[in-house]
C-alpha cells in the first residue's frame, strides 16, 4: 500500500494579488512499512489567473502535473493527493506508480 510520505513546497511565486499564484510541490510517495526509498513526483498548483498568463507565452499546456485552484490551500491539496494515491492502488508497485503518473510528473521518467 502506498502512502504520502512528504509534501514539500519547492518554490512559490505570487503575483500582484492572491488570485495570481503558482506553487511547485515535491511529493514523496512510498510503501508503508518498508525501508525502500520513496518515489518523487512534482505538481504545480496554479490559479486560473496565472494559468491564463502562462498561456500567453505557451500555446498549449498538457495537464499532467497541474492542479488548478482559485485559492491555495495546502490541506486541500494534501487531501486530493491522498485520494489519488488511494484510487491508484494496484497489486503491482510499478503499476501503482504508473497510475500516479497520470496526475503527477514522475521525476524518474524525465521531461518530454
Amino acid at each position: 500500500m502506498l502512502k504520502l510520505m512528504a509534501l514539500t513546497v519547492d518554490h512559490e511565486d505570487w503575483g500582484s494579488d492572491e488570485s495570481d499564484f503558482i506553487v511547485h510541490l515535491h511529493i514523496d510517495i512510498g510503501e508503508i512499512a518498508t525501508g525502500f526509498p520513496t518515489d518523487l513526483f512534482t505538481v504545480d498548483v496554479v490559479s486560473p489567473k496565472r494559468l491564463s498568463k502562462i498561456l500567453l507565452v505557451d500555446d498549449m499546456i498538457i495537464g499532467t502535473g497541474y492542479f488548478i485552484m482559485d485559492d491555495f490551500n495546502i490541506n486541500i491539496v494534501r487531501e486530493k493527493i491522498e485520494r489519488l494515491i488511494k484510487i491508484s492502488h494496484d497489486n503491482s508497485y510499478e503499476k501503482m506508480i504508473c497510475n500516479l503518473s497520470k496526475y503527477f510528473r514522475n521525476t524518474n521518467e524525465g521531461d518530454i
